[in-house]
């Protein structure tokens, strides 16, 4: 914003910068977040406003006539750059931005929208929110740094949404998992005769079928059948594995031909 000859006041909005031109940030993390404050050469703040100037008619007396005049405030992505008008050729001050990158207060974001799409009436704590902006642009115009205020303009942390609840149905066969090491034995027999589960869980959905309007005790009814069927087959499959190992299992005529055959080798 400057001020003319004659009083009125004129305001620059320019966007274009180099960011090349920049010098390079050479402050410690911690510096950072305590937003310790630095300066940089004129020449290389001149730099960095190189873009910003009209080509036609960009001349050292054109450019000092504005620096005399006008408060430079920059930002890039990393500092703030405050430089007070006057003639001299003096150091620019620059403020790390940290994370506070964002220049639209958090709380001011419902309001700016609702004003570009037509809304005109003011926030009610418009006039207090101004004069604490007034009040910390004449500090640092006039270099008074001390205790500078700032209003955070970013989250601390982020808002995650809150978890789902999910409905975990009990298992039909809990106690499965706990038949992780046993091995079957395809050429293993046993006397006992395996029990058919899946005819075993047939009769058990038949029987449940049209209970559907029962309340939660034929539920547990049900379930307490089906781990005792899985009880059954895991009763089975150990035994199967411990049982001792036996020759293939012939049926009466393969007998009779085996024994025919013996007897054929004798008499040789």
């Amino acid at each position: 914003m400057s001020k003319e000859r004659w009083g009125q006041p004129r305001i620059y909005c320019v966007n274009e910068y180099d960011p090349k031109a920049e010098p390079v940030n050479d402050l410690p993390i911690l510096a950072q977040r305590q937003g310790a404050i630095s300066y940089i050469k004129h020449e290389d703040f001149l730099e960095m406003l190189d873009p910003s100037w009209y080509l036609k008619d960009k001349s050292v007396a054109n450019v000092l006539a504005v620096l005399k005049r006008t408060n430079v405030i920059l930002n890039t992505k990393t500092f703030l750059y405050v430089r007070p008008a006057g003639e001299e050729e003096v150091p620019v001050l620059r403020i790390p931005l940290d994370d506070k990158t964002d220049l639209l207060h958090s709380e001011s974001r419902a309001i700016y929208d609702r004003h570009r799409k037509g809304g005109t009436d003011l926030p009610s704590d418009f006039d207090e929110k101004v004069a604490w902006e007034e009040a910390w642009m004449d500090k640092v115009m006039k270099g008074d740094l001390n205790n500078l205020k700032y209003r955070a303009t970013v989250a601390s942390s982020p808002v995650s949404p809150l978890p789902k609840k999910v409905k975990v149905e009990p298992g039909v066969f809990p106690k499965l998992s706990a038949m992780s090491g046993v091995t079957v034995k395809i050429d293993s027999s046993s006397d006992e005769e395996a029990p058919n589960l899946t005819q075993d869980l047939e009769q058990l959905m038949e029987e449940t079928g049209d209970q559907e309007d029962e309340t939660c005790a034929g539920d547990l009814d049900f379930h307490e059948k089906a781990n005792q069927a899985a009880e059954e087959y895991a009763h089975f499959m150990q035994d199967a594995e411990h049982a001792p190992e036996q020759g293939p299992v012939l049926d009466e005529k393969d007998q009779e031909e085996e024994d025919g055959m013996d007897i054929a080798e004798e008499a040789e």
